[in-house]
């Protein structure tokens, strides 16, 4: 039976692999926890926490009376080879090892983002608590007709201004993207309740993107020389 670990990993490893293989190519500058998903060894799944973008976040969590208290869970990456378990136990050891190694931190958030077929299954699958949809945001858009998040955008370019970026990739243009799906999780246990006043029904995929959420939040395998790591 295959030999299945989770733990820390260097931030350098982690942000190789979410640059090149990750669906948004962008690094979290505020990544301040990275976790490794390895079988026999093998570097299969990445997990990354930080601090939320949004520094205002934690005010409208329950519970949260700093910025610290909030953290955001902002990348999950899963090889294409991976067996689909991988996501969902990468997530809860994470957790786990990141509620031993943290007294700041009091709630994870995290989003599935609608517009790349995700609904937050793997959130449902290890009882995070569903609390919204947010409001629609604008995303980029290259001439090929490739989506760019903004940050990827800021990382390739230096700017993630429209006018900017067209000056250097003509033809790119905002285009108008569905909100995020909003999932919390309580590392403070004694919180829950409070949370699940928040909580709404999980959105429902559709049966054949419930199938594909795996591969959406993976990618293909990472280069021979990440093939290693503290497993």
């Amino acid at each position: 039976m295959a030999d299945f670990a989770v733990a820390v990993i260097e931030a350098k490893v982690a942000r190789q692999i979410i640059v090149k293989y990750h669906y948004s190519h962008a690094w979290a500058v505020s990544n301040f926890a990275c976790f490794g998903a390895f079988i026999d060894r093998r570097l299969v799944g990445v997990v990354t926490y930080g601090h939320p973008a949004n520094m205002n976040g934690w005010r409208s969590v329950p519970g949260c009376e700093r910025p610290r208290d909030l953290a955001e869970l902002t990348r999950l990456w899963i090889a294409d080879s991976a067996p689909r378990f991988v996501e969902s136990r990468a997530i809860a050891a994470s957790l786990r090892q990141l509620r031993k190694s943290t007294t700041d931190c009091k709630v994870v958030v995290s989003y599935a983002d609608p517009s790349a077929g995700h609904t937050g299954v793997v959130y449902q699958a290890t009882n995070w608590i569903y609390i919204g949809q947010m409001q629609a945001t604008d995303s980029l858009q290259t001439a090929d007709g490739t989506m760019l998040h903004k940050r990827g955008a800021f990382d390739r370019f230096g700017t993630s201004n429209t006018a900017r970026l067209q000056s250097v990739s003509p033809g790119i243009k905002a285009v108008r993207m569905p909100g995020k799906h909003k999932y919390l999780y309580p590392l403070d246990r004694s919180l829950t309740s409070r949370l699940m006043l928040l909580a709404r029904p999980y959105p429902r995929a559709a049966p054949e993107r419930d199938a594909a959420d795996h591969a959406a939040e993976s990618g293909a395998d990472p280069t021979a020389a990440l093939h290693h790591g503290n497993g």
